[in-house]
């Protein structure tokens, strides 16, 4: 409309705009001498003075974690003086981490497989039909198996891209080192 000559006044009440962007857009046509292509381009947006996400602060996280994969969101963020938030969200968004949790698993070494064996056959045993037709079933909650619950789950997480390769803490995490994605066990 501004190229076909029209008023400022026509183009506000055709295009339903103020009247100042009519006026602003029409300055801009100017200042580029009519080049529609300059003016129509999304304007880059500018960062603020204070952004903290920067590729040094983006480096300087990476090694952090690298260093210590178990060390927590919390701790990292006082360490570098900056919010929870920041770290977190560079964490996800721009390292592509995810926190991975060690899932509770039962030691079985040699001796305790063949004895869970040896267990599991007496039992079947004891299922076949009785010899006696009165015999009395009677099952108890007695523990057989022996689990491993010494370390706490929750408080045992490491900061990795790939599950296969979190090893924070193997001396303290006995039995299997299988790791899940933390929001995969929140449902």
């Amino acid at each position: 409309m501004i190229r076909a000559g029209c008023k400022d006044m026509e183009i506000m009440k055709t295009a339903c705009v103020a009247r100042n962007t009519v006026k602003s857009i029409r300055s801009e046509l100017e200042e580029s001498n009519n080049d529609y292509e300059k003016v129509v381009e999304r304007k880059k947006g500018k960062r603020r003075s204070d952004f903290l996400r920067t590729p040094e602060f983006v480096e300087k996280l990476q090694k952090k974690v690298q260093e210590d994969p178990s060390k927590s969101c919390t701790k990292l963020a006082e360490e570098l003086g900056v919010g929870n938030t920041t770290v977190r969200v560079c964490i996800n968004e721009d390292l592509r981490y995810h926190f991975y949790k060690h899932r509770k698993g039962q030691i079985l070494t040699e001796k305790a497989q063949e004895n869970r064996f040896n267990k599991a056959l007496k039992l079947l045993n004891k299922l076949k039909p009785p010899v006696h037709n009165e015999t009395l079933w009677f099952f108890s909650d007695e523990k057989n198996f022996t689990q491993d619950q010494k370390h706490n789950s929750q408080n045992n997480r490491c900061c990795v891209r790939n599950p296969t390769r979190c090893h924070c803490r193997p001396d303290q995490v006995p039995g299997r080192r299988d790791c899940v994605r933390h929001h995969q066990l929140r449902r």
